[in-house]
């Protein structure tokens, strides 16, 4: 039935193109490629009634379908009224459910950072949300959009290394982890910076200190001193990182005592570090 209609919404007539878009309202199947390309033009149709027919059933379809087209329709030379438009019925496809905050921050992956920025509050709203599957999709929207040295992002997701939900801590940590090993010291010490070890739900608790300590003898100065802090060591100097980290030689978590020997040898022994 799609395929059939796709044609006539590029008819050049415009009833043919508002009947066909009253045919596809309601149709449950996902919007192939072509159907999306045609309702992408039909959003902008030259006709007023065509225009206004395309944006009434464009909610109709499945949420990843219309993220797509309006992601694709946002690259366009757009009026005021229309980008305001555009960014109304993406911001209403953004409820607090899984499939669709998976299927808007997929579709803003290719997105102008315009339209990022305009609707990423949204996702970090659904961080704090009561449902835990809700804040895991949101969790991982907010990583996918994230910059590599993005603060705002960083320290939201290291406050939910913390939460009380073990599936949801391991879910940031699956995050957070590759930016602790990225090749660019800077993008290490944006991601360390707010994490905090004491307070670390216990599910990720070991490998997230398995994967901070050995950073104490980086050489690089503001990641020592980013994981400093999130280790909770007060005062940089080399007699205090070395009393932390022999603290964690006696931990109850094996994996910890075996990397804070390692860093713990690696460590300089004068009056001071490089801290």
């Amino acid at each position: 039935m799609q395929a059939a209609l796709t044609p006539r919404l590029q008819d050049a007539d415009p009833a043919v193109r508002k009947a066909a878009l009253r045919c596809l309202q309601g149709l449950e199947s996902q919007a192939g490629s072509r159907c999306r390309a045609a309702m992408g033009k039909a959003l902008l149709d030259k006709d007023r009634e065509v225009r206004d027919a395309a944006w009434v059933m464009l909610p109709t379809l499945d949420v990843e379908s219309c993220a797509s087209i309006l992601v694709s329709l946002s690259s366009s030379r757009l009026d005021d009224f229309t980008q305001k438009r555009l960014l109304k019925t993406l911001r209403s496809l953004l409820v607090p459910v899984p499939r669709h905050i998976k299927a808007v921050s997929c579709a803003l992956s290719g997105a102008s950072w315009w339209l990022r920025l305009a609707v990423s509050d949204m996702f970090y709203a659904y961080l704090g949300v009561d449902d835990p599957e809700v804040r895991q999709s949101a969790i991982a929207a907010v990583n996918s959009l994230a910059e590599k040295t993005d603060n705002k992002a960083a320290g939201a997701l290291a406050a939910l290394l913390e939460d009380g939900d073990a599936s949801v801590a391991s879910a940031t940590w699956t995050a957070v982890r590759p930016r602790l090993t990225d090749s660019n010291p800077d993008v290490q010490r944006v991601w360390l910076e707010d994490i905090r070890c004491k307070s670390l739900n216990p599910a990720v608790r070991s490998e997230v200190i398995v994967a901070i300590l050995p950073k104490l003898a980086s050489t690089k100065w503001l990641v020592q001193v980013a994981a400093a802090r999130a280790l909770q060591v007060e005062q940089p100097e080399a007699a205090e990182v070395r009393q932390v980290v022999s603290a964690f030689k006696k931990d109850e978590d094996s994996d910890v005592q075996r990397v804070a020997a390692e860093v713990l040898a690696a460590l300089p022994t004068g009056t001071e570090c490089s801290l």
